[in-house]
């Protein structure tokens, strides 16, 4: 099996800052601590909505990059770009 990726690790909140500096937006991330959200999601019954959105989502795609003599042709940031500007200007 071979897993594509663009081969840079980020986080939710990483994930929301690059978004908003695509757009130009300026990002305002309150810091909550992890048990907080674990604990709100026990009393909504949303505990693995939470741990979607706090857990990890690494993807190793080293067998796919040897295998395959591939890279990734674009980055986090340039994928981001791309996609919101075009959205952006759908609007």
């Amino acid at each position: 099996m071979f897993l594509a990726f663009d081969d840079q690790d980020l986080s939710t909140a990483g994930l929301v800052k690059q978004m908003a500096k695509s757009i130009g937006k300026a990002t305002w991330l309150l810091p909550v601590l992890v048990w907080v959200f674990r604990f709100v999601g026990k009393l909504t019954g949303k505990t693995s909505v939470i741990e979607r959105l706090i857990g990890s989502l690494q993807v190793d795609i080293t067998h796919t990059k040897e295998t395959l003599s591939w890279k990734p042709p674009f980055s986090v940031s340039d994928s981001l770009n791309v996609t919101l500007q075009s959205s952006n200007s759908s609007l």
